[in-house]
Parts: structure tokens; C-alpha cells; sequence
């Protein structure tokens, strides 16, 4: 620091004694300085002077304009095939979420539960150390697997064969994906079996010009999985559609034709 200062007090005193033309020599010699500092900056390449400009945007965020939207709780009737997928989503939300406290919990849970579900955990005092109570009540009463999978078999049987238009058969196929997939979240995976209640089942839905080719395909294979019989079925009901919206054009054409 006292070199500094000393520095500083002898710079002063040497400006005090400074003539005009010391003045005038030092502005002159400060004007050369910087127009050589210009000629060496416009003499670098000019790829190297964007570096600063590059970083900084690189520094940049992006900040979202809109607000995501926030997923809404499902809601629970009480059918014990639908529980598993309930349960599914109310678990990644609000089970196993620990920035939720318990109290909120409970309030969510009885917000997502209609009908017979709701009735079932009627009585229980909404407290915190009763949550558990309440959840495990409702495993017990609609998470029987073996009772959700017979239900689905039941639903399976009693559902309405499809019509000889190609929607019926599609709107037939949707109903019957539905069930394929409540019987995988209740624990079997009829997708890869050959199960020939099921297969037999799913085909007698269907009109003749649908099952015919179903069943001459099935026969080239080594076996047909009832993932495989749904694939083959889906585009013989895709190939159905597409001739009937075709020919149904053509007469409507021609009919227009007529009356002109």
C-alpha cells in the first residue's frame, strides 16, 4: 500500500508541474493510442469477436409463457375391475407423494371416491393416523383379483355381438380391449396366452366375413395368442371399414347420377 500511495502523491506532483505543451504532447499521444488500439481490433478476424455474444446467449433460460396443466385426480365408483387403474394414478399422485401431508391425503382421497366406494369408508374419522385404515379398506373390498377376474370373464361373455356394419364391429372391439386390459391390471396377462375360452369368445362377437380370415390366418401360425387374434382382427375391421366407406360413395354417386 505505501508503494501505491507513494505512486500516486509523486504522479500528482509531476501533473502539477507539467507545461501546455507536456499537455498537448500527452493528448496528442493518447489520440495515436487509441486509433492504433482501433486498427488492431479491426484488423482481428471477425469470428472471434461473437465469442462474448455466443456465451451470453448460452447463459440465457427459457422460461415457460404458459402454465402446464395440472393432471386431475380420477374418480372411483366403486366397480372392483376399475380399482386397479384407480389405484394406479391416486398412488403416483397422491399416495406416494411426501410434499403432501396426511390430512390432504385423506381430503383427496374422499374427494375421488363416488358411490359405493365412498360408502364403504363412511364412519372412519377423517384423522391422520386413520388414513392407513381407509386405504387398506378399500384394498380389501375391491382388490380381490381372482373376484375382479371373473367379473371381467363375466363381462366378457354377456357383451353384445357386433352387428354386420363396420362400426358395430369396431365399437365391439373397443368393449373387449377394455376388458383385455382390466384383466392384465388385475394380475393376468391374457395377451400372451392361448386361452381358448377367451379366443372362442372374442370370434363369436364378430359376423362371418370377419372371423373367416381371422381363422385361416391362425392357421398358419404355430400358435395364436389372444394379443395375436385382437392384431388380425383389428385389420380385418380396419379393411371392413374401408370397403364399406368406399362402396357406400359409389352407390351414393350413382344415385346422384339417377335422379339427374
Amino acid at each position: 500500500m505505501g508503494i501505491e500511495l507513494g505512486y500516486i502523491v509523486q504522479k500528482v506532483v509531476r501533473n502539477d508541474a507539467v507545461t501546455s505543451e507536456d499537455v498537448d504532447h500527452q493528448d496528442n499521444s493518447e489520440q495515436n493510442s487509441l486509433s492504433n488500439d482501433t486498427e488492431i481490433n479491426n484488423s482481428q478476424p471477425t469470428s472471434s469477436r461473437p465469442v462474448r455474444s455466443q456465451q451470453s446467449e448460452g447463459i440465457q433460460r427459457t422460461y415457460r409463457s404458459i402454465k402446464p396443466p395440472q393432471p386431475t385426480l380420477p374418480k372411483f365408483f366403486g366397480k372392483p375391475e376399475e380399482f386397479a387403474e384407480f389405484w394406479a394414478v391416486f398412488e403416483t399422485l397422491v399416495h406416494k407423494n411426501e410434499e403432501l401431508d396426511v390430512i390432504e391425503k385423506i381430503i383427496f382421497l374422499k374427494e375421488s371416491l363416488r358411490g359405493r366406494a365412498k360408502t364403504s369408508i363412511q364412519g372412519i374419522q377423517p384423522l391422520p393416523e386413520n388414513y392407513e385404515w381407509m386405504v387398506n379398506t378399500l384394498k380389501e373390498s375391491y382388490c380381490d383379483y381372482s373376484t375382479n377376474r371373473s367379473q371381467i370373464v363375466q363381462k366378457l361373455m354377456s357383451l353384445k355381438a357386433a352387428s354386420n356394419f363396420a362400426d358395430s364391429c369396431a365399437a365391439v372391439l373397443d368393449q373387449i380391449q377394455v376388458l383385455i386390459n382390466q384383466m392384465v391390471s388385475a394380475g393376468f396377462d391374457v395377451r400372451n396366452t392361448c386361452d381358448p375360452i377367451w379366443g372362442e369368445t372374442i370370434l363369436a362377437k364378430f359376423p362371418r366375413d370377419i372371423v373367416k380370415p381371422v381363422l385361416i390366418t391362425g392357421q398358419t401360425l404355430c400358435k395364436q395368442t389372444i394379443g395375436d387374434l385382437m392384431g388380425q382382427l383389428k385389420k380385418e375391421v380396419a379393411a371392413k371399414s374401408y370397403v364399406e366407406n368406399r362402396l357406400g360413395n359409389a352407390i351414393e354417386h350413382r344415385s346422384g347420377q339417377t335422379i339427374k
